[in-house]
């Protein structure tokens, strides 16, 4: 019995030995993944640290680093993020590692409809991860995402919500490829803080690219700005020295008007008195072409240091410019005229002597910078032009041409490239096209000749828009 009874003990020690023993497997194992745990959360601490130390210009490298080490460490197969846009109707895959001998698919899930992926999205907005231990064995309601991750090869994935201000604005996904991988809690839960961490670092680099291009554009429109007014107070500052200069010419003009109209009257009684002396006759010929000179220069001063005023009528372009022509003619042997007016009978109110005076004068500028003869042709054409039916007018012709670095000058007042003359017609002209509310706009290059475009409305209710192509 004593012996029975002490072989009965040591059964009894031996199987306490046994399970002894299987708490200590089980210990191995808990701290087997407990190191892991540690070191994934070593991993995920530097690359926290890592992003708050990058620059907004390297966080695009940064993510695709720290993609790389997570998916080193977890030994999966590629890790990537999507990123959602147009209010997560739409999304782009915009980073991506590969592990060796894994097939990238960036370049082509651009642009997706995160609609058509609703299963795994309707996870993901609830800001939970997604986890798909076996993409075989997905619901039909799945059949979009089943599709797309089989034609990836992918057998098991995990995918974590980026949540930014309770809004899911992308995704982080990691995909096992060559065999199916399992998850546990814990390291879903460390997914989930990536997911966080990555969401930070973009819409940081998001912001401060925000903040640099809406500093980059304010300080467009302050240097915009800056030039406007500076051109505004140079403009206001020459208006005013023109008015000033406006009211002298016109003193100084009906001063001297007074003394040329008696140096005229002289003139004619001289005339009438030398009879037929040939010398005398030819002295005051000279004398009364001066005269007539000095009072056109004084007109057009008089003409420039005034108001516009315009007196309306109605008048076809035809009208116009057979007008133009007409007084120019004695002027125009050696000029071939080639006229390509479209919708020639089209009738316009516009004060039509004064028009026609414009057109005078730059067809005068034309055949004066044609010596020798040349090409001179005449345009029209209607259109509309911010909501106006307009004639865009153009003189053409092939003359000598004005150096580009002269063009603005030529159009300033007293400013001339010919020998004689005030510098006053194309100033004349432009006020008198602005006070019809148009345009004038000069193109010319050295040796080739010149084209002036003028820009009039109509002017007349209920024109019906119009596209007239060029002849």
């Amino acid at each position: 019995m004593i012996r029975h009874k002490k072989r009965k003990r040591g059964v009894a020690s031996e199987s306490a030995k046994v399970r002894k023993s299987a708490p200590e497997w089980e210990k191995g194992a808990h701290a087997e993944a407990l190191r892991s745990r540690i070191e994934f959360i070593k991993l995920i601490t530097g690359i926290s640290t890592h992003f708050i130390n990058l620059s907004v210009d390297r966080i695009d490298e940064g993510a695709t680093y720290a993609l790389q080490r997570i998916g080193e460490f977890a030994a999966v197969d590629r890790s990537y993020i999507f990123r959602l846009y147009d209010d997560g109707k739409k999304m782009d895959n915009t980073h991506e590692w590969c592990a060796d001998g894994i097939a990238p698919h960036i370049h082509r899930l651009k642009g997706l409809s995160a609609e058509e992926f609703s299963w795994i999205m309707s996870t993901l907005k609830k800001g939970q991860a997604c986890y798909v231990p076996r993409v075989a064995d997905l619901p039909p309601e799945a059949a979009v995402e089943k599709a797309e991750w089989q034609l990836e090869g992918i057998q098991s994935l995990i995918c974590v919500p980026m949540i930014s201000r309770g809004k899911v604005i992308g995704f982080a996904g990691f995909d096992s490829v060559r065999q199916e991988k399992a998850w546990d809690e814990d390291a879903i839960a460390l997914l989930k803080i990536v997911g966080e961490i990555f969401s930070n670092a973009l819409e940081r680099k998001q912001a401060e690219e925000t903040l640099r291009e809406s500093e980059a554009r304010y300080r467009l429109l302050s240097e915009h700005l800056e030039e406007k007014v500076g051109q505004k107070v140079a403009e206001l500052e020459q208006a005013q020295s023109l008015a000033a200069i406006g009211k002298m010419v016109s003193v100084v003009a009906h001063e001297v008007r007074n003394p040329l109209q008696g140096i005229k009257m002289g003139v004619d009684v001289l005339h009438a008195e030398i009879g037929e002396d040939a010398s005398k006759a030819e002295t005051m010929a000279g004398i009364d072409h001066a005269v007539n000179l000095l009072n056109s220069i004084i007109t057009e001063l008089l003409e420039y240091s005034k108001p516009v005023q315009l007196r309306h009528s109605v008048c076809s372009v035809g009208a116009l410019v057979d007008e133009s022509l007409k007084v120019l003619a004695h002027k125009l042997q050696n000029i071939t005229i080639t006229l390509e007016l479209n919708e020639r009978e089209r009738e316009m109110t516009v004060d039509s002597a004064k028009i026609t005076a414009v057109l005078v004068n730059l067809i005068s500028n034309s055949i004066e910078a044609m010596p020798d003869g040349g090409q001179l042709r005449i345009q029209s054409r209607s259109c509309e032009e911010k909501g106006r039916n307009v004639l865009k007018l153009s003189i053409v012709d092939s003359g000598c041409g004005i150096a580009e670095k002269d063009l603005p000058a030529v159009q300033e007042p007293f400013m001339t490239t010919k020998i004689r003359g005030t510098g006053l017609g194309l100033p004349i002209c432009r006020k008198i096209i602005e006070a019809h509310k148009g345009s004038m706009r000069i193109r010319s290059k050295l040796d080739e000749g010149t084209t002036v475009e003028i820009t009039l409305p109509f002017s007349s209710p209920g024109d019906p828009p119009c596209s007239v192509k060029d002849s």
